[in-house]
């Protein structure tokens, strides 16, 4: 669940950042050209990706999964990159909304696959104490 809504977050940053200047811009078929291809491989990457699963207390655990790590790096590195540009430089310069969205795109792919998977997994206990109460 915390990975999806990292993934959200990543994603309605990248988008604030491209409909910030105005809704129009949102008009770009090149940058969701390569959002959608990032989110398609996010997808690949979430349905290929190994994970054990604790159906009664909702946990997740993704085994080896140091792309979501690097992704996530990726984005505050480029927003810092994006800040900086902004203070220090002409209003007219290019900014990082491609890169942006595209590592966003890839974790919301990623996560989406991996919530759609997890539905069907085998129960892997992940949690020493008893279950939780059945929410009634």
């Amino acid at each position: 669940m915390a990975a999806a809504v990292t993934a959200l977050l990543a994603a309605l940053s990248a988008l604030a950042l491209i409909a910030s200047p105005t809704w129009g811009e949102l008009k770009n078929p090149g940058l969701w050209m390569f959002a959608i291809v990032a989110a398609v491989a996010g997808a690949a990457r979430g349905y290929w990706l190994r994970f054990d699963i604790d159906h009664s207390w909702r946990l997740i655990r993704l085994q080896n999964a140091y792309d979501g790590f690097i992704a996530a790096a990726g984005l505050i590195g480029l927003a810092l990159v994006e800040i900086a540009l902004a203070a220090i430089g002409p209003a007219d310069q290019p900014t990082m909304e491609l890169g942006l969205t595209v590592v966003a795109s890839f974790l919301v792919g990623r996560s989406a696959a991996v919530l759609l998977r997890s539905r069907q997994e085998p129960q892997s206990d992940l949690h020493d104490s008893p279950s939780p109460p059945a929410e009634g």
